[in-house]
């Protein structure tokens, strides 16, 4: 007999899967007198259903694919707990911690899973590592789909503690990662979930649920007979508790409960933050985080300071505690035992940020004098000086695709020419605006005003007065600035000349001279936008190019990318590398539009992710779908490619694109197998990048099956490691 049919039989149930429960038999046999359902016991998933099902140790094959421990379904007794979690001695009250995952609802991605924290701190990295079959391409953004926010929330996450000490009020604790915002608190209900379904495969003893935050806390004090305990660690005399120690120096920000999972994107790393709540969303770099709840010790924001070096701790009442030095360039000092806070000076504060900050170059200053539009074809990349030379003529976009073409077989290129820098600078410095300098309006041109701001000493340290000038600045470019007419003129021309057609809509994208190079990627910085040079005005008329376009002019495309340059988010990111803004230069590389392709695609040429694995990898999505910026829930496919003499040998298929029907491909062998050549052709001839020195460098390219099935690489770009973005946490543990 069937779990849940005992279970219904002993509590009466009916046929629908619920019954009452009567006493701990049925408790035994599957029925939960909690929610007065019965429920599918372990090591079946997932209750409540019809039937339960035998459910597949996909722990055991995650273990086996990465060659260590992942994770286990249930934990049997104290010496599977002592194997699997990590002992923790910067908090008094807990002796040891690991990490949990449990399904919203029975289609969700993993069943109840257990960490083996020895390898994996984060649920982000083992997702993406240990399981990426099931979610490959795996973001941090889809991670915080999957088990924070409630709206496409699958499972739930958190973690387990183990408390030190003789009169602690439970053995073990379990926290659930929410934002503090009241509409994404859990019920109790949801809570109970979570409890049950960890407690059945929870041996070494009862869990208790652990509410962190002040708002979990007080919805969790409204619950009068909540059929499980629960429990507030530590006692109101604990004022400080330090996760991770050191120096830094920073502009204090202020952030409530109700503000703290909307900040990303409104800080710097030149900003100390300290937050009311502590969360998941905090995404971007910072110079330290300082919370006013003690901080669930294996979370993002935690374990990211750690590998940063920054200070992170919880401090009692912290945003009165800073409220005095709120705006103000301090310095503080996290310590074992204490912190101190210190009035600091701009000399000081800049001098610690060059110390502690990556340090990549723009090696030659951009010319500004050429001004010939080149075809790719046409660009001179045949040695070194020639691909630097050209860098700073076209930017690292287009110098990319113009190398590889020398040696690409011409079926795979695509038509583009390129828009030199030059034009960029004309642009900055033939348009003007009004700009308030130390109180009084003067009109400056758009390159006096950024040469202006950058040697001010409150733009280069204050993020948020930063934020405001260059937001200001792009919404000028964007919409008030002049294109020169003559340039608009050649480029009608150009379009026409190189693509044969006036009438063929073409992309125009950014070619900075700050992306695309061996220690500043700079992916996802700048736009891109499409163009006909037909529509002389934008309308929200269908465009002379494509009907089910709206009309876009050259004009507004130029604005577009050109003003991208300064925006406030690749600012700040230059601005981390310690990039000298004033040799900052935009180009444009003005290439094929695809419409209707079959397929939309990233390869490496091997694992990004893994620098053991030498197997190409590839991520491809159907049609129009972007994979780099993907929607959130929507994954692409994934294949690894094994090379031998420039040929595919053999094919690993991942996993398949969430918008596949049934088993359908993307991409069949023999695509798979052209691809696999081309990467092949690309590792042997494409020239090694300047400055890479002993780094491993992988190449990253991205192309397209275009309308008629014929393959196109539009982008090559080093890829290093150590160039990875800084705002997100490794996974690779010291």
């Amino acid at each position: 007999m069937g779990a849940l049919a005992a279970c219904l039989l002993a509590c009466g149930g009916g046929g629908d899967g619920a019954g009452s429960c009567a006493g701990d038999a049925c408790v035994e046999d599957g029925c939960d007198d909690g929610t007065q359902s019965c429920i599918c016991p372990a090591p079946t998933e997932t209750e409540p259903a019809p039937q339960c099902f035998p459910e597949e140790d996909l722990c055991e094959m995650a273990a086996q694919r990465v060659g260590h421990g992942v994770c286990s379904h249930a934990i049997a007794d104290d010496s599977e707990w002592n194997a699997s979690s990590i002992p923790f001695a910067s908090r008094a009250d807990v002796k040891r911690l690991s990490k949990y995952l449990v399904p919203v609802e029975p289609n969700s991605p993993l069943p109840p899973t257990f960490s083996d924290t020895n390898f994996y701190r984060l649920h982000f990295c083992m997702l993406q590592e240990a399981f990426e079959p099931i979610f490959p391409g795996y973001r941090y953004a889809d991670y915080n789909w999957d088990v924070y926010f409630r709206e496409r929330r699958r499972m739930y996450a958190g973690s387990i503690y183990e408390f030190s000490g003789e009169d602690v009020a439970a053995p073990f604790a379990f926290l659930i990662e929410t934002p503090q915002d009241a509409e994404e608190l859990l019920t109790e209900e949801e809570v109970y979930t979570v409890y049950r379904r960890l407690q059945d495969r929870f041996g070494p003893g009862e869990l208790a649920y652990l509410p962190y935050s002040a708002a979990q806390i007080e919805r969790a004090a409204t619950w009068t007979d909540a059929p499980f305990e629960v429990v507030v660690s530590g006692d109101e005399l604990v004022t400080f508790e330090p996760y991770s120690t050191g120096a830094t120096y920073g502009r204090v920000r202020l952030y409530g409960a109700d503000e703290v999972d909307d900040i990303a994107g409104s800080f710097g790393a030149q900003d100390l933050l300290v937050l009311e709540a502590a969360t998941n969303a905090l995404e971007g770099a910072n110079a330290g985080v300082i919370t006013s709840t003690r901080q669930d010790v294996l979370s993002h924001l935690n374990v990211l300071a750690g590998q940063r070096g920054t200070p992170n701790a919880f401090v009692a009442d912290a945003l009165e505690a800073f409220a005095p030095f709120e705006g103000e360039l301090v310095r503080l000092d996290v310590l074992d035992g204490t912190y101190t806070l210190a009035p600091a000076t701009i000399d000081e504060a800049e001098a610690f940020w060059a110390s502690n900050r990556p340090q990549a170059d723009i090696d030659r200053q951009p010319d500004a004098t050429f001004d010939e539009l080149l075809s790719l074809q046409d660009i001179d990349t045949a040695d070194e000086e020639a691909r630097a030379r050209s860098v700073s003529r076209f930017g690292g976009k287009a110098t990319g695709l113009a190398t590889l073409y020398t040696h690409l077989d011409p079926q795979y290129q695509v038509t583009g020419f390129g828009v030199p820098v030059s034009r960029y600078f004309e642009f900055l410095s033939d348009n003007a605006w009004d700009v308030d300098v130390d109180g009084d309006v003067m009109t400056l041109s758009y390159a006096d005003t950024i040469a202006l701001w950058l040697e001010d000493d409150d733009f280069r340290t204050d993020t948020q007065l930063r934020r405001e000038r260059l937001d200001a600045l792009v919404q000028h470019m964007e919409d008030e600035s002049t294109i020169d007419e003559a340039l608009v003129a050649d480029l009608e021309s150009r379009v026409s000349e190189v693509f044969g057609d006036p009438s063929v809509m073409v992309r125009f994208r950014s070619s900075s001279n700050a992306e695309d190079g061996v220690d500043f990627n700079g992916a996802g910085l700048y736009e891109s936008t499409r163009v006909c040079v037909l529509d002389t005005e934008d309308r929200e008329d269908p465009s002379a190019c494509d009907p089910d376009s709206k009309a876009r002019s050259i004009a507004r495309a130029l604005r577009k990318v050109w003003a991208s340059a300064w925006g406030f988010g690749a600012f700040e990111e230059r601005q981390y590398f310690q990039i000298d803004q004033t040799r900052v230069a935009m180009g444009i590389l003005v290439s094929s539009r695809f419409a209707d392709e079959q397929a939309d695609g990233v390869v490496f040429s091997g694992n990004p992710l893994d620098p053991t694995d030498p197997r190409v990898t590839v991520n491809v999505q159907f049609g129009e779908e972007d994979v780099v910026s993907s929607t959130p829930g929507v994954t692409a496919e994934l294949n690894r490619l094994t090379l031998s003499q420039g040929e595919v040998t053999e094919i690993e298929r991942v996993s398949v694109s969430s918008l596949s029907q049934g088993e359908e491909s993307v991409l069949d062998d023999d695509q798979l197998r052209e691809l696999g050549g081309v990467v092949a052709g690309v590792m042997d001839k494409h020239p090694r990048p300047a400055g890479a020195g002993d780094s491993e460098v992988l190449w990253d390219m991205e192309f397209k099956i275009d309308a008629a099935g014929d393959l196109k690489i539009k982008q090559i770009r080093p890829f290093v490691a150590h160039a990875a973005d800084p705002s997100y946490a490794s996974c690779e543990l010291e």
